[in-house]
């Protein structure tokens, strides 16, 4: 990055860094090495939990300052940042080169600008308006579900009768790397392959989303969000239905058929010898 890039930056971060109260979101990274992208910077982050990202872009709250090799990172929750501070600082973000993680001596935007906005996306919650309102009871709930996509096929479900137990066991133990798993429940007839995992804690929540968003399950690339307080079940249409119990049936048809070749083919055998 040349010089009048770099300082054209530090020109927009002096702007957007009034006097706001003290960072409860944000955390500073000193020492990182050179050349190092802003997505490399938000994967390493997204090991302590989720990053809060611009309302009107979608990007990562992410300020880099490649001369001096640091940078201003924003989470979603609070947890994040203390998360961020307690497991990342003195991590090696490189092969032999660790970085330092500290809190922010004040937030590097103005998020009562963006309130209504961020309400709208999944990753914010009310820690970005007022600290000292307290939760309801059923935000409280939802901050602890994580809601997984993509992770089977209905026709998968169907053919494979045992696959229904076994992503619930795998999930469990995939989600118990972070917390105390409470329910793995697969929205069965769910043409997005939705699973639910709810934890026991928030902070395991926020940590499994921003650990598990795009990783790889049999084969396929599932996404991880925070569930949004929507309805996730699916009410089949009378067609579904028929299409399933048609798909069913020609599936035990086919394993039917199998069986008797099988059967067909030892008899054969047998009389053979």
């Amino acid at each position: 990055m040349t010089t009048e890039n770099t300082e054209t930056i530090e020109t927009l971060q002096k702007r957007e860094i009034p006097s706001f109260s003290p960072a409860n979101l944000s955390v500073v990274i000193t020492n990182l090495p050179d050349k190092v992208t802003i997505t490399q910077i938000g994967n390493f982050c997204k090991k302590a939990g989720v990053l809060a990202v611009h309302p009107n872009t979608g990007d990562d709250l992410i300020l880099y300052n490649s001369r001096a090799h640091k940078a201003t990172v924003t989470f979603s929750y609070p947890e994040g940042a203390n998360h961020a501070i307690s497991m990342l600082s003195g991590e090696h973000f490189i092969e032999n080169h660790p970085v330092t993680v500290e809190r922010a001596k004040r937030e590097p935007f103005d998020f009562s600008e963006w309130k209504s906005a961020m309400r709208k996306q999944r990753k914010f919650h009310s820690y970005l308006g007022d600290h000292t309102e307290e939760l309801s009871t059923a935000e409280q709930k939802r901050l602890k579900v994580m809601v997984l996509r993509k992770v089977f096929t209905p026709q998968e479900l169907i053919k494979d009768p045992e696959l229904y137990g076994q992503i619930i066991k795998d999930w469990t133990e995939i989600g118990e790397k972070f917390g105390k798993v409470t329910l793995v429940k697969p929205i069965e007839a769910h043409p997005e392959g939705v699973v639910i995992v709810r934890f026991d804690s928030q902070q395991a929540a926020a940590l499994a989303i921003g650990e598990l968003d795009d990783a790889e399950y049999r084969g396929k690339r599932v996404t991880s969000e925070l569930w949004d307080g929507t309805d996730l079940s699916y009410r089949e249409s009378e067609a579904d239905i028929e299409k399933r119990i048609e798909q069913y049936e020609k599936y035990i048809d086919g394993v039917s058929e199998k069986m008797e070749n099988e059967e067909k083919m030892e008899n054969e055998e047998k009389n053979e010898k």
